[in-house]
């Protein structure tokens, strides 16, 4: 027996075919995917309810995405060089060479003001630690 059909070994035809039709980049709604299958609605989501079920189609959704990686990625990259914005945003974020910063000010742009008493706090935690070491 080979590997797939003994992982489907417990499902039956209709189960087997919703599989394949979630994978489906065609199909938009759990109402196609059921249309398609010839079962109800609510019979595709009890099937998502069972555990059996989710592992085996979180497995092959895990299969199918990691195989288009590459697609993707070069669509990316064109879309880039295309020109837009948002693709070439994600492209410096996914390889770590920009990071959205938000500058966070006070009432009226001006600073921020922390407590003194919260430094002080801080600066006298160091210096109790210090304390220790140096008694060590």
């Amino acid at each position: 027996m080979t590997e797939g059909k003994a992982e489907y070994k417990n499902l039956n035809q209709k189960q087997i075919l919703a599989l394949s039709l979630f994978l489906d980049p065609s199909i938009h709604s759990i109402t196609e995917l059921a249309e398609k299958a010839d079962v109800s609605r609510v019979t595709i989501y009890n099937w998502m309810d069972d555990e059996e079920f989710a592992e085996i189609l979180n497995k092959k959704i895990d299969q199918y995405t990691n195989s288009q990686t590459a697609n993707v990625w070069k669509s990316l990259i064109m879309q880039a060089l295309d020109g837009n914005v948002q693709a070439i945003k994600l492209f410096f974020e996914m390889k770590n060479k920009y990071r959205d910063r938000k500058e966070i000010s006070g009432p009226g742009g001006e600073p921020i003001e922390f407590r003194n008493s919260a430094r002080q706090k801080v600066e006298s935690r160091i210096d109790s630690i210090a304390e220790r070491i140096g008694k060590e």
